[in-house]
Order: C-alpha cells, then structure tokens, then sequence
C-alpha cells in the first residue's frame, strides 16, 4: 500500500506532513518556481535566495490562478510581477510567460510539487507516491482538478482534497483535544484566500457545520493596496509614477511584503528602491519614503470588513451565535497581523490562541491525518460541507439550486426539467457555482448539451438532472430523457491550453 501524506499547497509556502502516532513536517518551503530555458525549473529555497537575480523567470502564487480564466484573474495580475498570454486557439485560457518560454499554471505548480516531493521522500526515507492535499474551501470545481491534475503531473495519487479550515480543524482536535462535545470557529487567512468555518469536534473526529469562503481574499490584497498607498506618496514628492518593468514590479511586492511584516510590530517603516520611476526628463527617480501603522490600518480596511462578513456568514449559516462558540482557531499568515486578530475577537467575543509557527503547518498536519486514516493507520469521524451552492441557468437569468451551501459532503441529487420549445431535440445545460438568485451573478463550472430528447410540445419531454459531489468536492454530472433513455455524463474541467515553446 502507498504510503499517504499531507500537503498544503498554500499561495506563499507548500508543507508536506506526515502522522504516526503524530504530526511530523517533513518539509515547509516557499512557492516558487524559476523556470528554465528548455524545460524544468529550481524551486522553494533555492528559486527564493535568487529571485532578485531573476525576477522575470520566477514565479509565485500559482496556486491562485489554477483552474481559472484570464477574466477571472485579471484583478489578481495586479498583485504579482510576472503576466501572461492568451493560451493557443483558447477564448479564455492562459499561459503565463516566464520569460524563458509559456508555461500553464498547472505546469508550473507541478515542477513545485515535484520538487518538494523529492526533498520530503529525502527526510522521510521512503517513496511518496501518494497525498491528501488541501484547498481553499470556496474554490471552484475547476480549481480543484487542476490542483489535482498538477499533482498528479509532479508524481502524486491524490487520494483526498480537503478544505484547508477542515483540515486545521482535524489538526487542532488531535493535537489539543476538547474534553467534550464543543463547538469552534476556525479562521484561515493566508497569502491568497481566507476562510471561516464553524466546526463541532469531540475526541471522534470533526463535523463541519458551515463553510464561507472567499479566493479572492488575502495578504496580498493588503500588500497591493500598500504599494497603492506608496506610489500615491512618491507621485506627490516627484509627480511621476512607478516604472512597470517587471523586475521594479517584483521589487515593489517584496518591499510591500516587508513594510507588512514591520508594520504589525514598529510604528514607522522606511522603504527604498532605485529607479522606481522615471521623471519626465528621462533620468531615474528613486523611491525613498516612510510608512506608517496608520498606512496598513488603510490598507487592511477592505479586509477586514470582508473578514467580518465571512465570520458572521458562518454563523448564520450554522445557526449559531458568538455564546456558543468555545475556541477560536486562527491562522494562515494574517493571524500574525494584531489588526486582523482583533477583527476575529470583536466578531467573535474571545481572543484566539496566540498564534506560534506551528500554527503555520496546522493545514498541513490536518491533511496528514486524514491522510493516514485513509491507510489505516490512524482512526477518524470526518463530516466536511459544501461551501457554495451548485446548480443550473434556467430561463430569464435564473438559477436553479441543486446542491445548496452546507450540503453535507459527499452528496447527490436529482431534479427534472424540461423544454422551452415546441420539438426542441437538444437542451444545453449550463453549470454555475454560487448562492445568487441571478445566475450570471455565480462562476461558470461548465457547460454540456444532452440531445435525444423526445420530440413533443414545450414543457413535455422529463429530463432528470442528477449532481454528484464527492469529498473532495469534485463534480460529476448526469441528464438523462426519461422517455428516450438519452443520457449525457460528465466531469466538469475545462481542456488544457497547448503548451507554447520556449523562446
């Protein structure tokens, strides 16, 4: 039998851990990747120490573009250095340029699993062919199988993905039992995504009660609206604005990286940077300026009101009031923000646990243990939900909810429908994710068209439309005509964008 670990592929850092009798990390290491000319890439330390040398060629967040569409990430491209291209003969796929060739996001995010997996299999002393890994809990159906068809990419079975709030979860319960029946929040706020849960544990194992999430959500939003913040500084002492050179780009997120990190403990941060700009007459202009507490408390507001909304969300969608809740459990980088631990105190009424490193690994340790449940080595009661609702466009903008947010995982259900025209043959059905009325409002998952349908009058013919989730959260779809017997099925993805050459 393979033997199974746990991997949290975050935004900033990837962790593999594994459980015996324990947590252990066999490995914590950033998320880049440096792509070389004529294939393969240098990853996590190594692509880290040099990314200065080679700002244009090194990659980061990839994990946040897996699975999407140039117009679902076009506000995310603002938030990192490197760009893209259209994919070949795509209407919306992406590939992103490396400078040493075009690469999909998945490619890139295999060459840093790859990586990683060696190094883990290096400290553990045996082959790893196998892993649960996590996710943002509101990631899409689509994110979901690319994050597993890159690990499948980098030599991995992917046995589970569980979301990353379920897995810190799991993690915290073993680690830190509760001596009874309680009832926790868990709140995730990474490098890219934020998550908040409402989750029942005891000794057994855990069931989550409510999910919300949001994958647009996270420390880098904060550090885009900062190099906003200084940019509006600089322009006012020299009237010019910020070079677009992808290596000043690369330079102004790292320097906004640190003014954060500063920021949480000093009142004032000084940053510098040489020709950030260039001034109407040519010459060079550098960037020399001073932030303060109050710049980040700016640039953080959008945050943490979006903070708030997801918390309080998660309440009501488990019933729940702030008395209930026995232990709040933060983490993710923004744990260590005091801006964001207080947002999390005031919606909840109670300060969380002081965050430590080991907070950091928590997504990671979660994923290992269910990863050894699944070998048999370990005992655990896992119930995760559905953290958006899923369903169909019907007419006039409408949606039609299948599986609504909060169905316990896994899960199934049916629906019929029907024809909106005399003899229609063919119906097309399209997939949306999202809890809005209006069903432009909701992400497209896919779309597919069962034909064979009866020849008859509008509204005659019975399709039956069945969703199946698994618990992974991966969905499969199935229409069949109760009359003709035709019947289309399938997994929801979207075809892979050609790979471009090298240049």
């Amino acid at each position: 039998m393979a033997h199974t670990i746990g991997i949290d592929f975050g935004t900033a850092f990837v962790t593999f851990a594994d459980w015996n009798a324990g947590p252990r990390t066999l490995l914590r290491t950033p998320a880049l990747a440096r792509m070389l000319h004529g294939g393969g890439a240098l990853c996590g330390e190594v692509a880290y120490a040099a990314r200065n040398a080679y700002a244009l060629s090194t990659i980061d967040q990839v994990k946040r573009f897996l699975g999407c569409s140039r117009a679902e990430i076009k506000a995310a491209l603002g938030q990192v250095a490197w760009t893209i291209e259209p994919a070949f003969g795509a209407t919306d796929d992406f590939l992103i340029d490396a400078w040493t060739g075009l690469f999909e996001a998945e490619e890139i995010a295999a060459e840093i699993l790859r990586a990683a997996k060696q190094q883990a299999e290096a400290t553990l002393g045996v082959s790893v062919n196998a892993a649960v890994l996590t996710i943002a809990a509101a990631a899409t159906n689509r994110q979901r199988l690319a994050l597993k068809n890159a690990a499948r990419r980098a030599g991995l079975a992917v046995r589970r993905i569980v979301n990353e709030p379920t897995a810190i979860a799991i993690a915290e319960a073993h680690l830190r039992p509760a001596p009874r029946d309680e009832r926790w929040a868990v709140v995730h706020f990474g490098a890219g995504t934020a998550d908040a849960a409402i989750v029942d544990v005891n000794r057994r194992g855990v069931a989550v009660r409510a999910t919300v999430g949001d994958t647009k959500l996270g420390l880098a939003t904060i550090r885009a609206r900062l190099i906003r913040q200084l940019e509006n500084q600089f322009k006012r002492r020299t009237g010019a604005t910020f070079s677009m050179r992808p290596e000043i780009c690369a330079e102004l997120l790292w320097i906004a990286e640190e003014s954060l990190l500063a920021l949480n403990t000093a009142a004032i941060h000084r940053v510098d940077l040489r020709a950030a700009g260039i001034a109407p007459n040519g010459e060079p202009l550098d960037l020399d300026e001073t932030l303060k507490q109050r710049d980040l408390e700016s640039a953080a507001r959008p945050a943490l009101r979006r903070l708030r909304e997801m918390c309080g969300e998660a309440m009501r969608r488990a019933n729940t009031e702030p008395t209930a809740i026995r232990r709040v459990v933060f983490t993710g980088g923004g744990a260590l923000m005091p801006l964001l631990r207080r947002a999390v105190s005031e919606v909840f009424g109670q300060e969380p646990a002081q965050p430590g490193a080991a907070a950091l690994t928590l997504p990671a340790h979660g994923a290992a243990l269910l990863a050894a449940a699944l070998d048999g080595r370990a005992t655990l009661a896992l119930q995760d939900v559905l953290a958006q609702g899923i369903g169909v466009t019907v007419v006039n903008d409408g949606f039609s909810t299948l599986l609504p947010a909060g169905a316990a995982l896994p899960a199934k259900k049916t629906s019929c429908y029907t024809t909106v025209a005399d003899f229609q043959e063919r119906i097309r059905f399209e997939v949306r994710e999202g809890d809005q009325p209006c069903a432009s409002r909701n992400a497209v998952l896919g779309a597919f068209v069962l034909g064979g349908i009866r020849r008859a009058r509008a509204g005659e013919p019975n399709v039956k439309v069945t969703f199946e989730i698994d618990e992974s959260g991966i969905l499969k779809v199935q229409a069949q005509d109760v009359d003709t017997n035709a019947r289309q099925e399938v997994t929801l993805d979207r075809a892979a964008p050609r790979r471009a050459p090298a240049r």
